[in-house]
């Protein structure tokens, strides 16, 4: 491995307060508000009922004899809590990205994390589980959904990383190094 990486992922553990996990968490929610605001906007053009998107999300994973008036916050605690464990499992990996200043690499790996959440979600998990969300929501509109989760995802954690991580980490250069 690379010292210079070795002394930057030191750096980040040895202050806890400047890891990952809080950026990632924020960027997580991010991308999670993304969808929302996608699923709202869709709902107000009329090309489907925002409704019915959120009653499926809570009826994927709460009892059908939940009452109408919960699903509402149910969804979206289910949708933020998701989300925010998303953003840190995918914050985990991207600090080798970020560590090494490969944006681009980070940006593609997002979309292809999350395109392939969205594929196993609507090809077998939901299906097997039979949610009702697959009925309510047209395949490609929730696959822009997800492709914009990503990119709000990705883009918060850089910015995240650039302003509260990185102006910690000790400064090295291939110069330096030899």
């Amino acid at each position: 491995m690379d010292s210079r990486i070795s002394m930057r992922e030191r750096a980040i553990d040895d202050r806890p307060h400047r890891s990952i996990f809080f950026p990632a968490i924020v960027a997580g929610l991010a991308g999670g508000a993304a969808e929302v605001l996608w699923i709202f906007a869709l709902g107000v053009a009329g090309k489907i009922d925002a409704a019915s998107v959120t009653s499926a999300v809570a009826l994927t994973l709460v009892p059908s004899t939940t009452p109408s008036s919960l699903l509402p916050a149910l969804a979206l605690g289910i949708h933020f809590g998701l989300s925010a464990l998303l953003g840190v499992v995918f914050g985990a990996q991207a600090r080798r990205f970020l560590l090494r200043g490969e944006t681009l690499h980070m940006y593609l790996a997002g979309t292809l994390l999350l395109l392939l959440i969205w594929a196993m979600n609507f090809f077998v998990v939901l299906p097997i589980i039979g949610s009702p969300l697959p009925a309510v929501i047209p395949l490609p509109l929730s696959f822009v959904s997800k492709a914009l989760f990503a990119l709000a995802m990705v883009a918060t954690l850089s910015v995240l990383w650039e302003r509260r991580v990185a102006p910690s980490l000790p400064r090295y250069t291939a110069h330096a190094q030899g």
